[in-house]
C-alpha cells in the first residue's frame, strides 16, 4: 500500500485526535478514501486493521458488457459483506461493554457519474 499516496482528505485530522489506542476497522483500505484513512489514523496513534479486496483493480469493462451475477457479487461484497460488518462490530463492543462510534463513509461518484468505473459508481449508489 503507498500510503505516500496524493489523496486528498476533506476533513484532514490534527495530531492528538484522541485515537491513541483505538482500533480502526477500515475497509477499502488499498486506495482513495480508505488508503488516506489509513494513514491518517495511524499518524493519530490508532490500531489498524486495513481490509481490501481489488479483483480488477485497473481493469475497466464497458456497461455495455454488464453482467448481472459479477453486480450480485459486488454488491454482496460491498454492500451486504459492510453491514454485516457493521452489526457485528456493534453487537461485540456492546457486549464488551466498550464506547466508541462506527462510521461509515462513501464516494461522490455515484452523485457525479460518467462511463468509467461503473461498478463502483453503482455501490455507491
Amino acid at each position: 500500500m503507498d500510503v505516500g499516496s496524493s489523496c486528498t482528505c476533506l476533513i484532514p485530522l490534527k495530531q492528538g485526535l484522541g485515537l491513541e489506542g483505538k482500533v480502526a476497522l477500515i475497509t477499502g483500505a488499498a486506495s482513495g478514501i480508505g488508503e488516506e484513512t489509513v494513514r491518517l489514523f495511524a499518524e493519530n496513534g490508532a490500531l489498524i486493521v486495513a481490509v481490501d479486496v481489488q479483483d480488477e483493480l485497473g481493469s475497466f469493462s464497458s456497461i455495455l458488457q454488464f453482467d448481472l451475477d459479477e453486480f450480485d457479487n459486488i454488491m454482496a461484497t460491498n454492500v451486504r459483506g459492510a453491514a454485516a460488518t457493521i452489526k457485528h462490530a456493534a453487537r461485540a463492543t456492546v457486549a464488551k461493554k466498550i464506547q466508541g462510534s462506527i462510521i461509515c463513509t462513501a464516494s461522490v461518484a455515484a452523485s457525479i457519474g460518467g462511463t468509467d468505473h461503473y461498478k463502483f459508481t453503482l455501490q455507491n449508489l
